[in-house]
């Protein structure tokens, strides 16, 4: 008998890998073959984190309860509009999470934290604390810049995985077709629908258990069949998952040392 590091390495040199194939990204699953690299910045612009307010955080500085800072509302930016050019110094815009920051204005104050006013038909905001630049700003290439690796080869695809993918607008990815497994459960002992009643026999549990395992992970079974301790019946299904082309063939039992193990 060899041991389990020889058997590892057996398989590790006789393993080839599985033809590969594309996926549209929005649908792909299974393990990458290949790595997936950004190539834009991500996010794609500059962007709000919170509904509040976008200021130049400069004009801010000093900004204090004895020493509030008025300012301006010029507009209001919606997720997927375009941001207006302001000019007009002391002045910010509402904006709401997800918009696109204006030129020139580098943080977001939240709007739970301003006092909005109106003065002789205009809006105008008050605001009692200085704004660090970056406060609520999801800044362009924050999460990833062009050449970075998204995710690398042998990597199984996760939802977390394909967020990052299509976030990156990577339209295709190459994946390796699943395996087809094979279960193989030996035993004697193992129940049979044909079985002589009374018989001191026990429920195949490990079959179904693997079979369940499989399918979970998205891989497709070519079937789970159990046979008696006889070495024939035991070669004759392995020959049968071989001539389903299963790339893989699971046996659970005879591994001990009994005279019916195999």
């Amino acid at each position: 008998m060899i041991t389990y590091k020889e058997a590892i390495n057996i398989l590790s040199n006789a393993l080839q890998p599985l033809p590969d194939f594309k996926m549209a990204s929005e649908q792909a699953h299974g393990v990458l073959a290949g790595d997936v690299i950004s190539t834009e910045e991500v996010p794609h612009f500059s962007n709000s984190a919170m509904d509040g307010f976008a200021v130049r955080s400069v004009e801010t500085n000093g900004a204090k309860t004895d020493n509030p800072l008025r300012l301006v509302v010029r507009g209001c930016i919606l997720a997927g509009e375009l941001a207006p050019e302001i000019d007009q110094k002391e002045s910010c815009c509402e904006i709401m999470t997800g918009s696109v920051m204006p030129t020139g204005f580098d943080a977001v104050i939240p709007v739970e934290q301003v006092e909005l006013i109106d003065k002789d038909g205009r809006a105008f905001i008050v605001i009692n604390q200085s704004v660090k630049s970056g406060r609520n700003v999801r800044f362009s290439g924050e999460d990833f810049k062009p050449g970075q690796v998204i995710a690398k080869k042998g990597q199984l695809l996760n939802p977390h995985i394909l967020m990052a993918i299509n976030a990156n607008r990577v339209e295709s990815v190459s994946v390796y077709r699943p395996p087809k497994i094979g279960i193989l459960t030996t035993g004697s002992e193992l129940e049979t629908v044909n079985q002589e009643e009374n018989s001191p026999t026990i429920p195949n549990t490990n079959g179904p258990f693997l079979q369940a395992s499989i399918r979970r992970m998205g891989i497709p079974c070519n079937g789970m069949v159990s046979v008696g301790d006889s070495s024939q019946m035991i070669l004759e299904k392995i020959q049968n998952f071989m001539d389903l082309e299963s790339d893989i063939i699971i046996i659970s039992g005879g591994v001990s040392a009994g005279k019916a193990d195999f």
